[in-house]
């Protein structure tokens, strides 16, 4: 029997720019995208549903049955093709992390015949819309609202995301907008955050920018102010084009913080993959992040692309003349 067993059913919920709760992003491959659906096909999203009632909807309740036996789910076709290929899937570096705790044995314990589980969330991977103040080349409207202009030159004002068709209408200002990407102004969701705060252990957050979301500063103030800030390592996917005082603030009241600072190249090349950003601001953000506090730690998140692949090595050479204390170290 195979190894198939993954903590993440278990202890993790993932919440989509548009609020739709997915498995993880690694499901995002699959024809289905990873949405956890109801009966009638809709999503479950953190704007209106009870997230309680999605973490035992008919698909997650399957995919636990389906780790505990041994059986690779259709949500976990990128990690099974990882392993298969001899490389580190998610699986892998989730249960190192983990699977001391939450393995196998534990998950078999707290799971009903059914699959149904009623043990707490621990980790979170929120993204809190999708405002952002880029618009990168390999990015799209669903991911930075800075797109929705090109967007409706290229191709209309009409795209698909996992909970239907978004329609992008031009507000009082002329500019193009859609509330499809508001869900976390639902107190619904905020209840329910509040009620599992002292539970929560690790949360990922991306956007859009989250560093240019308020509702993300809400969310860590909400974090510090109940003192379960101590006990959370906040993990982030930011440009770093612009990083508030305030942040630096309530960054120092957790437990740990890691930065994936998302740079892939320097000069012109970063300034044309990722339209309109500066070099001389993020290079002066990065020496920024390596002064900053010994909870707090760094990596450059490089996506590789046809725009940049040749810029690769240039980029390594830059990266090793810095001598960053804390970014891409293993210190």
């Amino acid at each position: 029997m195979s190894d198939t067993y993954c903590p993440i059913p278990w202890i993790f919920q993932a919440v989509r720019n548009n609020g739709d709760v997915r498995v993880c992003c690694q499901a995002n491959i699959t024809k289905n995208q990873g949405v956890i659906r109801h009966a009638d096909g809709t999503s479950f999203n953190a704007g209106r549903d009870d997230m309680n009632l999605a973490r035992n909807a008919d698909m997650m309740k399957a995919m636990r049955l389906n780790m505990l036996n041994g059986v690779w789910s259709d949500e976990c076709t990128r990690c099974k093709n990882e392993e298969d290929s001899g490389l580190t899937s998610r699986r892998t570096y989730e249960m190192e992390h983990w699977g001391e705790v939450y393995n196998k044995k534990w998950a078999s314990s707290v799971t009903q015949p059914d699959g149904t589980i009623e043990t707490p969330v621990h980790y979170l991977d929120l993204r809190f819309g999708n405002l952002c103040n880029l618009a990168c080349r390999m990015c799209g409207p669903t991911d930075s609202h800075t797109w929705y202009k090109d967007y409706v030159k290229l191709y209309g004002n009409r795209y698909k995301d996992t909970h239907g068709t978004v329609e992008l209408e031009k507000n009082a200002k002329g500019r193009w907008f859609t509330n499809d990407y508001d869900w976390h102004n639902s107190e619904k969701f905020w209840e329910y955050l509040e009620t599992n705060l002292e539970n929560i252990q690790h949360v990922y957050m991306a956007g859009g920018e989250p560093l240019m979301i308020e509702r993300h500063y809400d969310f860590l103030n909400k974090c510090i102010d109940t003192g379960n800030s101590k006990n959370i390592l906040l993990e982030y996917n930011t440009n770093v084009t612009n990083i508030p005082n305030r942040v630096l603030d309530q960054w120092a009241e957790f437990k740990q913080v890691l930065i994936g600072a998302s740079v892939d190249g320097m000069g012109d090349v970063l300034e044309y993959q990722r339209y309109p950003a500066k070099w001389t601001a993020i290079e002066n953000n990065l020496q920024k992040i390596d002064q900053l506090p010994k909870n707090i730690s760094a990596w450059l998140s490089f996506t590789v692309t046809s725009i940049n692949v040749f810029h690769v090595p240039d980029f390594m050479l830059w990266k090793t003349q810095q001598g960053f204390k804390k970014i891409n170290s293993s210190k």
